[in-house]
């Protein structure tokens, strides 16, 4: 009996240097079943000559060629041509292990499931892996899903680490649950995180859905990373995220409670914003830079968030970050965020 086909789907974008790495290790999955579909997002380097050239090697690949247009929209393009029943997301700097597909496909069809979650390692180029990040064997159906799972894809509860971080490329999901009901994504220009809106549309159409301890994917941190580069615009798109979560959780009727926990993926999100201030990331003088963190500190929408929420239930490092920002503690913060960074 042939096995259900799974679509993969790569956006590529620049990324000449590590496009072999990440192609030829789909190429070599255990499971052989796909379709890859490298969607060259209007590269200015050798990446759209190199998908041609490999799609002339293995019938399995078809490329897409599009205007630059983003990551988000980069991937609706590879859905509207994807047959498979199931769908992966893969970014094109990032590469997985032989094993990745079979183990998704292997536990979606263990607990007849329509979506499996995997976990994933973090590696940096040498393929020297920093850390793992593996996730407990756990099953979640029907209710369960929107009570218990979907809260924590959002963030960690204020007293505990309980979340499971919100990306895509970890995950194998149902075709059937994203054409049936329109799901796309937004673009990562307009949301700063274009996964997590995604995946709110997604998880409630989700009849089961399971964890695996599995961490084949292996993501890779660059310095033009879309999370470690400047993006002056990082502040007010994290904001106008975490409105459309808190609007997101009203409409699908999530626990109250799930409020808090977007609320403390925002203080991470901050901490982004401050660390991105950094003299050699921003490119600013120091001056220009605490200026800028003053601002964050002294920003409505910011003192409102943090005025709502339970601070007294945060670990001590949390409480003196949100401290430091109720205090203006400008210079403070940039120190602070650096030195944690170099830890």
């Amino acid at each position: 009996m042939e096995l259900d086909k799974i679509s993969v789907i790569v956006p590529v974008y620049n990324v000449s240097r590590y496009l072999d790495k990440c192609v030829s290790s789909l190429l070599n999955q255990k499971y052989q079943n796909t379709e890859i579909i490298l969607v060259d997002d209007g590269s200015t380097d050798a990446s759209g000559d190199m998908c041609d050239r490999y799609a002339k090697q293995d019938e399995r690949i078809k490329v897409l060629h599009k205007q630059n247009a983003g990551l988000g929209f980069a991937r609706n393009s590879g859905l509207k041509v994807a047959s498979g029943k199931y769908v992966v997301f893969i970014d094109s700097d990032d590469y997985v292990e032989d094993s990745m597909l079979s183990a998704l496909f292997d536990a979606a069809q263990m607990y007849n499931a329509d979506t499996v979650i995997g976990g994933f390692s973090t590696v940096v180029d040498n393929d020297i892996i920093l850390s793992k990040t593996k996730l407990n064997n756990e099953e979640f159906k029907d209710k369960e899903i929107m009570q218990s799972l979907m809260p924590r894809l959002i963030g960690s509860a204020p007293n505990k680490k309980d979340s499971i971080r919100m990306s895509v490329w970890n995950v194998l999901y149902s075709m059937d649950i994203i054409m049936s009901n329109g799901i796309s994504f937004p673009s990562e220009r307009e949301m700063i995180s274009e996964d997590i809106i995604f995946d709110l549309k997604y998880y409630q159409y989700s009849r089961k859905t399971v964890l695996i301890d599995s961490c084949h994917y292996c993501y890779r941190i660059t310095d033009g990373s879309l999370t470690t580069k400047y993006r002056p615009e990082r502040f007010e798109l994290s904001k106008k995220l975490h409105k459309e979560l808190i609007r997101q959780i009203e409409i699908i009727g999530l626990d109250p409670n799930t409020r808090d926990r977007a609320s403390r993926y925002f203080f991470i999100l901050l901490r982004m914003c401050i660390r991105q201030e950094e003299v050699k990331v921003s490119g600013k003088n120091l001056t220009e830079a605490v200026k800028s963190i003053k601002s964050i500190c002294g920003d409505r929408y910011v003192k409102k968030v943090i005025a709502e929420y339970p601070v007294d239930l945060l670990n001590t490092k949390q409480k003196v970050f949100i401290s430091l920002i109720k205090g203006k503690h400008a210079v403070f913060l940039y120190l602070m965020i650096n030195f944690m960074k170099r830890k």
